[in-house]
C-alpha cells in the first residue's frame, strides 16, 4: 500500500503551530492544502516540492511569507491570490510544467522578490510576464526559459540583476 497517497493534514494540527516559520511538505501527495493554512501567519519559508498540489490560491493568505518553493509541482495557474505575497523575497516554480498561466499582475505586486526560478514551465503568456518584471527592482536572480529571444523587452533587465 502506498501510503504518501493516503496522507491527510488534519485542520486542527495548524491551531496548535501558530508560530511555525518553516514548513516543508517535500513531496507530499495532497490533494488540496488545507483551509486552516491561513492560521500560520507567522510562516515564512513553504517548500510544496514535488507535490500534486494544483490550487495554490490559499497561500496568498501567509502575508510574512518569504520563500515559497513549489518546484515540480502540479500547478496549473498561479492565481491572482498570489499577489497578496509582497514579503517574498524568493520564488521557484522550476520544472512546474504543467504551469500555463500567472495571473496578470501577480509577479509585479511581489516587490520584494530577490530571486525568481520559472524554467521548465510551459506559460502561455510569457511576454506578459517578462513585461512585469521590469517593476521588480529588487530582483538579483532570475532563471527562465526563453525560445524566441525576441520576446525579451528591451528594458526588462534592472541594475540589481546579478544571474
Amino acid at each position: 500500500m502506498d501510503m504518501s497517497n493516503s496522507f491527510n493534514i488534519h485542520e486542527n494540527l495548524f491551531k496548535k503551530m501558530p508560530k511555525l516559520k518553516v514548513m516543508n511538505l517535500f513531496r507530499m501527495q495532497l490533494s488540496s492544502l488545507p483551509q486552516a493554512l491561513d492560521l500560520l501567519t507567522n510562516l515564512q519559508t513553504l517548500c510544496l516540492d514535488n507535490s500534486n498540489i494544483k490550487d495554490v490560491a490559499i497561500i496568498g493568505k501567509l502575508k510574512e511569507l518569504k520563500v515559497l518553493s513549489l518546484q515540480s509541482a502540479e500547478i496549473v495557474e498561479l492565481p491572482t491570490e498570489m499577489g497578496q505575497l509582497t514579503q517574498l523575497r524568493l520564488l521557484d516554480l522550476s520544472n512546474c510544467w504543467r504551469l500555463e498561466v500567472i495571473a496578470p499582475n501577480v509577479i509585479s505586486k511581489l516587490c520584494r522578490l530577490e530571486e525568481l526560478y520559472v524554467k521548465g514551465c510551459s506559460i502561455q503568456c510569457m511576454v506578459e510576464v517578462l513585461k512585469e518584471l521590469k517593476h521588480l527592482s529588487k530582483l538579483a536572480s532570475l532563471e527562465i526559459d526563453i525560445k524566441d529571444i525576441k520576446m525579451l523587452p528591451g528594458d526588462l533587465f534592472s541594475k540589481e540583476l546579478k544571474r
